[in-house]
């Protein structure tokens, strides 16, 4: 995978993520932005994690999403950013193994 498929893989399955509304709202553009700086380190620490494309980049996706609506991540600096992207990738990525391995045990 290369990196301009990264990119488009995470914030692409977020709807409305991928361009911004009409209504041209700056502060919806600037997260946007601010999303989209770790949207390839989201996608690579989840897929690290789980070695499967598609739950990675649904790991990332769910992730990049939290962090969306997070306060403490947009007024934040990079380093604390970056961490807490981290934890909520990591986060993402159990719960996705939880529910796989559910999924296991019922069949």
């Amino acid at each position: 995978m290369n990196a301009r498929e990264e990119r488009s893989g995470a914030l692409a399955r977020i709807p409305g993520m991928m361009s911004v509304p009409v209504c041209g709202i700056r502060k919806t553009e600037q997260e946007v932005s601010l999303l989209r700086q770790f949207e390839v380190y989201a996608y690579r620490a989840a897929y690290y994690l789980l070695q499967q494309e598609e739950a990675a980049s649904a790991a990332a996706a769910d992730a990049l999403l939290q962090s969306f609506h997070d306060e403490a991540f947009r007024n934040g600096d990079e380093l604390s950013r970056q961490q807490i992207i981290k934890k909520r990738v990591i986060r993402s990525c159990l719960n996705h193994l939880r529910e796989a391995r559910r999924a296991r045990m019922a069949e």
